[in-house]
């Protein structure tokens, strides 16, 4: 096949084998500059993949050093204080009911919604929307302290307030409250994959 070619080459003129050649080398060029862009976004995938490669075996080699700082922050979390989606709703109906006895309106309307669970391998967080309508600013003072008592268990992540337009004296406030369950033993949480591009 070889020599067919070679004897076929050789017996065009020399401008034919010139301008063969030059044919031949402009689709080599085309062809190459057609796939640099592929190589190239190739070479960049490889180069981000060995950066992140390396980026999680040393995070994997931090492993026993990650494994004992969980167990020492472990050991100073009472899980006994921890709070579950259901012992939110009741410390929550416990505030009201404390703030309604010293409230000089002697009420406190306190409604709460849905409780949402971000459920992580060892720990949940536990989130409800409460709104606050009608009441003192002494009230909601008095709500947000007795929330701070149970800090860091309890926590406030959003606060609203706003006023009342016909009596200036009371306000409404919505607030978005987190508690925290430590898990006595941990979970397997499952992992949704995520969708390339």
């Amino acid at each position: 096949m070889l020599a067919l070619l070679k004897k076929l080459f050789l017996g065009i003129t020399l401008r034919e084998r010139l301008l063969l050649t030059g044919f031949i080398w402009v689709g080599v060029v085309l062809w190459l500059l057609a796939n640099l862009a592929s190589w190239r976004e190739t070479y960049a995938n490889l180069k981000g993949t060995s950066s992140s490669l390396a980026s999680n075996q040393g995070i994997i080699d931090q492993e026993p050093v990650i494994d004992q700082k969980l167990s020492v922050e472990k050991s100073s979390v009472d899980p006994s204080k921890t709070y579950t989606a259901s012992r939110l709703v009741e410390e929550l109906e416990l505030i009201k009911n404390l703030v309604a006895t010293t409230s000089e309106l002697k009420r406190f309307d306190l409604k709460s919604g849905r409780i949402k669970t971000e459920a992580k391998s060892i720990f949940n967080v536990n989130s409800i929307r409460v709104t606050i309508n009608d009441a003192r600013l002494s009230d909601l003072i008095y709500f947000d302290r007795l929330l701070q008592e149970r800090s860091p268990y309890v926590t406030l992540s959003k606060v609203s307030l706003s006023n009342n337009r016909t009596d200036y004296r009371l306000c409404s406030a919505d607030y978005e409250i987190s508690s925290f369950e430590l898990l006595s033993s941990p979970q397997v949480v499952p992992v949704t994959p995520t969708k390339g591009k």
